[in-house]
């Protein structure tokens, strides 16, 4: 994971080499991140909160594995072509 402080500052760096004359996709690649890393980061909010990864809900377990065994349980559909 990137911090925000590095995301912010590669931002700020990748906006100065293109407004230099640096194509979009070399001054990711420099920093080390694609130019979809970079539009996802402009998009979503991710230059000002950082990676919402950390903070996700997650289930137990036993969610996890009751949601997937109720799932699992339904009978199987046999198409006949």
């Amino acid at each position: 994971m990137i911090g925000l402080e590095d995301r912010q500052e590669h931002a700020r760096d990748i906006e100065a080499a293109c407004k230099a004359g640096a194509r979009l996709h070399e001054a990711c690649e420099v920093v080390g991140i694609t130019a979809r890393t970079l539009q996802r980061w402009r998009a979503h909010k991710g230059l000002e909160s950082g990676d919402g990864r950390p903070n996700a809900v997650r289930l137990t377990r036993r969610a996890a594995w009751s949601a997937l065994s109720s799932s699992c349980t339904s009978k199987p559909t046999i198409l006949r072509l």
